[in-house]
C-alpha cells in the first residue's frame, strides 16, 4: 500500500511537469535561417540592324535612369569602299565591253578580208596578233582592278575578324580569291609576252613553222576567226549581264550610303548597366549585343523554403535579413510565393544545387535601410541569410508530430 501511494505521487508529479512543459512550449521559439540571393529583372539591348556606332555614351557598372542614351548607331559605313569598288568594277567592265565590241567588229572585218584575199595572210596574221594582245591586255586590266578590289575587301574582313564580327572561314575564302586573281594576272602577263614575240616575228617576215606565212593556212585561220567571234559574242553578253547586275547593286548601295538612318539605344527602365559590349566607331552586325543591364526597381530577394514549412511564411510575412559578411540586419517582407511546380531558371539552378521540394519566395526590402545604391551595384547577386522568429516549439510539435 505504501509503494502504491508513492507511485501515484510520482505519476502526479510527472503530469504536473508535462503540463508545465506544455504551457511553456508556446513561449519557446526557434530561429531558423534560410539562404537567399539579391536578384532583379535583367535586360539585353541588342542591335536589330547593322551599322556604325557613332557614339557609346554609357559605361560599365553605371546607374542610368529610364530613357538614358546608351549608344547611337547609323548605317553610314567607315568609307563607302563597297560602293567605290562596285563603281570601279563597272567602269572597268564598260571599257572591256567597248574593247570586246571593237574586237568582234574587227574580227568580222578580218574574216571578210581573209575570205577575199588569201594573199594578204601575213598582214592579217599580224593584225590578229595585235587584236589578241589588246584583248588580253584589256582582260589583264580588268583582272588587276578586280585584284585591287579584292585586296581592299580582304583588309576590311581582316579587321572585322579581329573584332569577331565575321568568322575565319569568310576571311580565308577572300584570301583564296585574292591568291587566285594574282595567279591569273601573272599567267596573263606571260601570255601577252608570248604573243608579242610571235607578232614581232610575223612583222619581220620570219617563218614561224605554224603556217602564218603559208597561204593554205588562211582557210584554217578563217575557221579560227569564226570560232573566236562566237566566243567574243558570248563574252559580250556575259559582260553586259554583269554590268546590269552591278547597276542594281550600285543603286542599292548608293541609297544605303545616302540614307542617314539613326538608331538611339536607351535604357527602358531605371537601370544598372552591368556591361557594355561595344566600342565607339565600331561596325556592328544584326544581333550584336549592345549592353546588359538590371532593372533596379525590381531588386528583391529570392529565397527557397522547404515545402515542409510551407505555412510558416506567407505573403505579408515579416522577416529579418543579413547580408553574408555583414552583421547588420534589415527588415524584408514576402510579396510572392511560388510553388515548385512552376519552372523558373533561378529556381531550377538552386534545385540542381541540392534544394529539392522547395517553394520560391520573393521578398521586398527598403533600399535605404539596406544601403543599396549605384556605388555597390545595389548588391545584385550578393547572398544573404533570411531569419524568421514565427516558429515556436508548440506549433512545430503539433504540426509535425
Amino acid at each position: 500500500m505504501k509503494h502504491l501511494s508513492r507511485n501515484i505521487k510520482y505519476i502526479f508529479y510527472g503530469l504536473i511537469l508535462l503540463l508545465l512543459i506544455w504551457a511553456l512550449l508556446p513561449l519557446i521559439t526557434i530561429t531558423p535561417s534560410l539562404e537567399a540571393i539579391v536578384d532583379a529583372d535583367t535586360y539585353d539591348i541588342t542591335a536589330v540592324t547593322g551599322g556604325h556606332l557613332d557614339e557609346v555614351a554609357a559605361e560599365n557598372m553605371s546607374y542610368a535612369e529610364r530613357g538614358t542614351v546608351i549608344a547611337v548607331k547609323s548605317n553610314q559605313r567607315f568609307d563607302g569602299s563597297r560602293f567605290t569598288g562596285l563603281t570601279r568594277e563597272r567602269n572597268d567592265l564598260t571599257n572591256m565591253l567597248i574593247s570586246l565590241a571593237a574586237k568582234e567588229q574587227h574580227d568580222a572585218e578580218f574574216q571578210t578580208e581573209l575570205e577575199a584575199r588569201y594573199e594578204q595572210l601575213i598582214a592579217a596574221s599580224e593584225e590578229l596578233f595585235r587584236a589578241q594582245i589588246e584583248e588580253l591586255e584589256a582582260k589583264h586590266d580588268a583582272l588587276y582592278s578586280e585584284l585591287q578590289v579584292s585586296g581592299s575587301e580582304l583588309k576590311r574582313y581582316e579587321v572585322l575578324e579581329a573584332t569577331q564580327l565575321v568568322d575565319a572561314a569568310t576571311t580565308e575564302a577572300i584570301t583564296a580569291k585574292n591568291a587566285r586573281l594574282k595567279h591569273e594576272c601573272k599567267a596573263m602577263k606571260a601570255a601577252i609576252k608570248g604573243l608579242k614575240i610571235r607578232r614581232n616575228a610575223v612583222e619581220k617576215g620570219f617563218f614561224l613553222n605554224e603556217g602564218y606565212n603559208d597561204v593554205p593556212y588562211t582557210q584554217q585561220e578563217i575557221d579560227r576567226v569564226k570560232f573566236r567571234r562566237a566566243e567574243l559574242k558570248a563574252e559580250l553578253e556575259h559582260v553586259q549581264e554583269r554590268i546590269t547586275e552591278l547597276d542594281t547593286h550600285i543603286a542599292t548601295e548608293g541609297s544605303f550610303n545616302t540614307q542617314q538612318e539613326t538608331v538611339t539605344y536607351k535604357t527602358p527602365v531605371n537601370s544598372m548597366i552591368t556591361r557594355i559590349f561595344v566600342k565607339e566607331d565600331q561596325e556592328i552586325m544584326p544581333g550584336t549585343k549592345i549592353a546588359e543591364l538590371i532593372d533596379v526597381d525590381t531588386i528583391h530577394l529570392d529565397v527557397l523554403l522547404d515545402e515542409d514549412y510551407y505555412d510558416v511564411l506567407n505573403i505579408g510575412s515579416k522577416v529579418r535579413v543579413r547580408l553574408n559578411g555583414s552583421t547588420q540586419e534589415f527588415s524584408a517582407e514576402v510579396y510572392a510565393k511560388i510553388g515548385n511546380m512552376i519552372s523558373l531558371t533561378k529556381q531550377e539552378s538552386m534545385v540542381q544545387a541540392g534544394h529539392k521540394n522547395s517553394v520560391l519566395l520573393k521578398l521586398k526590402f527598403n533600399y535605404e535601410e539596406l544601403g543599396a545604391s549605384p556605388a555597390n551595384a545595389f548588391y545584385y547577386g550578393r547572398k544573404a541569410s533570411v531569419i524568421y522568429d514565427n516558429l515556436n516549439l508548440l506549433s512545430f510539435f503539433t504540426k509535425y508530430f
